[in-house]
């Protein structure tokens, strides 16, 4: 039973692993506001062509591993992988508890974590993108389950995620008004998003205050230049 309840939690968030321990069938809801956290891998593709199998899954393993821990230490939910993609969400389970500055403080974690992996005598590098808006989230699947997230928002942070600078948090206007007066970071105007209107953003290189997890009160990287 223990060993169950850990793949569960493993698969699933847990209020929405609650639910369908406690007989819900058919989970389907609409968040008002999630900020949502896309990262990749920059070069990744090149780079695994020149790694065996094994390196390919065990760069990616130990990256994403980590990556899993900084989740739970800021209180946020990892969603899935997508090949050398992550992406994780705040907002699911406490909407009202600073999601955007946990998710933009998860962002600026993840960059120094990946520093910390060197593939190919180079250090991991990473594109982030961050948005803040509205989304359906539910669980799919009848034996695999599966909860996902659906709209807008989780398009928007995909694309800035794809026009991010490495090293930096590219977040939107939306998410950077939540948290104005607590990031370091310089506006980057206006970016056309496939199939979206323009959409102001900014790259955010530290932040401050408390988000709560295990960085809490040592919220760093100071603003480039």
């Amino acid at each position: 039973m223990a060993r169950s309840e850990r793949l569960i939690l493993n698969m699933l968030p847990q209020p929405i692993a609650t639910r369908l321990r406690a007989g819900e069938r058919t989970i389907a809801d609409d968040y008002p506001s999630v900020t949502v956290l896309f990262a990749d891998i920059v070069g990744f593709t090149p780079l695994a062509a020149r790694l065996t199998a094994h390196d390919v899954i065990e760069v990616l393993s130990g990256l994403f591993s980590a990556f899993d821990e900084l989740v739970e230490a800021r209180g946020v939910e990892k969603i899935k992988t997508i090949g050398d993609a992550y992406l994780a969400v705040g907002g699911i389970g406490d909407p009202g508890d600073d999601h955007a500055g946990r998710v933009v403080g998860l962002g600026l974690d993840m960059l120094e974590e990946a520093a910390r992996h060197v593939v190919l005598d180079q250090p991991v590098q990473l594109r982030i993108g961050v948005h803040t808006g509205p989304a359906v989230g539910g669980v799919i699947g009848s034996r695999k389950f599966a909860f996902d997230l659906w709209g807008d928002t989780i398009n928007v942070a995909s694309r800035l995620q794809a026009q991010a600078s490495p090293g930096l948090v590219h977040i939107s206007e939306s998410t950077w008004e939540l948290l104005r007066g607590r990031c370091d970071g310089k506006a980057e105007g206006e970016h056309a998003l496939r199939g979206h209107a323009p959409v102001r953003t900014f790259a955010v290189t530290g932040l401050r205050g408390p988000t709560r997890g295990a960085d809490v009160g040592r919220e760093r990287r100071p603003a480039a230049g």
